[in-house]
């Protein structure tokens, strides 16, 4: 057996450097949009069609309270940057003009939308609501681009509830190659022709990569998602180093209600089918179940959102193999070509070993290692091996719109799954044994310095811990009596496990050979 041991060094996300603080602090942020946010635009013009500087444009999110005012230029433009996604109420208004009011706007992740204005002379102080607006137009942006909002998120049916499976009915999105390295994780997708490994993910805006992979870090459970947008083919820098497709998903925050929800999802053996070479059905006992709940914190613009998702399963496998008979156990070979003794080739009468030949290590190999028949035919074993996973899912974010120019939030979430896999194993001493310790914490501060200057600062830390043995890690050397093998030289639970055995014609045991501990710090 081979073992690795990875530790890597701790990565700061946000703060690159000091220049570009500096840069980020003294520089204005067009129109460019940025991996979770969004941006409305536009122009106001007079009934003539001339544009009108001055004009206050005042930007309010319908759940949050969060507020922008921002005015026209000399061309009757107006740019608002770095806007979370949400349902907005979006308001113009220059004296001596009806002010004009348009409600109900859905910004989306990484959108620019475009929202104008026409104003009309006023003689007194009046205002006009303009409600039910279609959808908006990104007009600046000519990427590849398609949103997967809530109310996809939440209606499709999805197996196993990975927000990953809704991204295969975008076009241009298909499923990971069979037997690709990041198929047997379960962890990308194919955009835009690109690798499955050659996508950026991310989550609130940040880093969501397991940096050795190119695999999903943490999955964040569906109900606590907004919406998540795909990007590929000509998007902008601003989201990173991807040569494949961009994938960022956006959590949802608290509102001033209160809101929350609870569900469980059961499978069980009582709705199965007995398989067809299977003696007894194969148990099945599947929960998925969770929470989640957001709401005002009691101090002013200050909001969360918690989630909580937990699967427990215990899914029976059947496992089928070919493995010695009794009478070859008890070294009765009579019916089989004659067998010789090694060192004289003369035959075994009866074709018939001997106790007292049998190799003790040999024997024990056999008895231990090797389960008896239960079964007749060729495919003499026949057994219902109970897969294990057991994953829990959380993730927890604060908002605080402290005023019209400052707007912080943080966020947690964790990806913590412990799973026995038999994938190419026939006995349960060859069973691998996967594990994903993964999390990931954020904080984010923007501030407006003025209606032409925004800034934003993201600072985050995200650990992967992928560990990867054999499920049995019995000292065998020790209980086989075998001297000399590497568990022996090098005691430690990685090297441990029972030997490789191939023998021609016989199910073999094949345990896990390649253990590891990979480590992102």
């Amino acid at each position: 057996m081979r073992a690795a041991i990875e530790d890597f060094p701790m990565q700061i996300m946000g703060l690159r450097s000091v220049p570009l603080v500096v840069a980020l602090l003294a520089v204005s942020v067009h129109a460019s949009a940025q991996s979770t946010t969004g941006t409305f635009q536009g122009t106001v013009t007079d009934s003539t069609g001339a544009p009108l500087p001055g004009v206050t444009i005042t930007i309010v999110n319908a759940q949050t309270n969060l507020t922008r005012t921002t005015t026209t230029n000399g061309s009757g433009n107006y740019d608002a940057p770095l806007l979370p996604p949400g349902r907005y109420n979006v308001s113009s208004e220059l004296a001596g003009f009806r002010r004009l009011e348009k409600t109900g706007l859905v910004l989306e992740v990484t959108q620019n939308a475009r929202v104008d204005f026409t104003l009309e002379l006023a003689t007194v102080e009046e205002s006009v609501m303009v409600t039910a607006q279609s959808p908006l137009v990104d007009t600046q942006d000519s990427s590849f681009r398609q949103v997967i909002d809530q109310t996809k998120v939440v209606g499709l049916p999805l197996n196993g509830r990975n927000f990953r499976e809704l991204g295969l009915i975008v076009p241009g999105v298909q499923e990971m190659a069979q037997n690709s390295n990041v198929a047997s994780r379960g962890g990308g997708m194919n955009i835009v022709g690109a690798q499955d490994y050659n996508n950026n993910f991310l989550v609130d805006g940040f880093d969501n990569n397991d940096p050795t992979t190119g695999e999903i870090q943490t999955f964040p459970s569906v109900d606590a998602i907004q919406e998540f947008t795909i990007l590929g083919a000509s998007y902008g820098a601003d989201v990173g180093f991807a040569s494949g497709g961009v994938v960022s998903v956006v959590s949802k925050t608290g509102s001033q209600q209160f809101h929350g929800n609870g569900f469980e999802f059961v499978r069980n053996d009582r709705f199965d089918a007995t398989n067809y070479f299977a003696t007894v059905k194969a148990p099945l006992n599947r929960n998925q179940f969770g929470a989640t709940l957001g709401g005002p914190v009691g101090l002013k613009n200050v909001f969360f959102f918690g989630s909580y998702e937990r699967l427990r399963n215990r899914e029976g496998t059947t496992l089928t193999g070919t493995v010695p008979t009794d009478a070859m156990r008890r070294g009765d070979f009579s019916g089989l070509p004659a067998l010789a003794v090694p060192l004289t080739r003369l035959p075994f009468a009866g074709n018939q070993i001997p106790a007292s030949r049998f190799n003790p290590i040999g024997a024990a190999i056999l008895t231990r290692l090797f389960p008896a028949p239960n079964a007749s035919g060729s495919r003499n074993y026949v057994t219902n091996s109970a897969i294990r996973d057991d994953l829990h899912v959380g993730s927890f974010r604060v908002d605080w719109t402290k005023s019209e120019s400052n707007a912080f939030f943080a966020r947690f979430q964790n990806y913590w799954d412990t799973k026995i896999d038999p994938s190419g194993a026939t006995f349960a001493n060859s069973f691998t044994s996967i594990i994903k310790h993964n999390f990931g914490v954020g904080f984010e501060w923007t501030h407006v310095f003025s209606a032409r200057t925004v800034q934003e600062m993201r600072v985050g830390y995200a650990h992967v811990d992928n560990e990867k043995w054999p499920t049995d890690r019995t000292d065998w050397g020790r209980e086989l009596g075998i001297p000399g093998t590497l568990d022996a030289l090098s005691p430690q639970f990685l090297t441990m496990g029972p030997p490789n055995i191939s023998v021609t014609g016989y199910s073999g045991v094949t345990p896990f050979t390649n253990p590891f501990i990979r480590l992102h710090r």
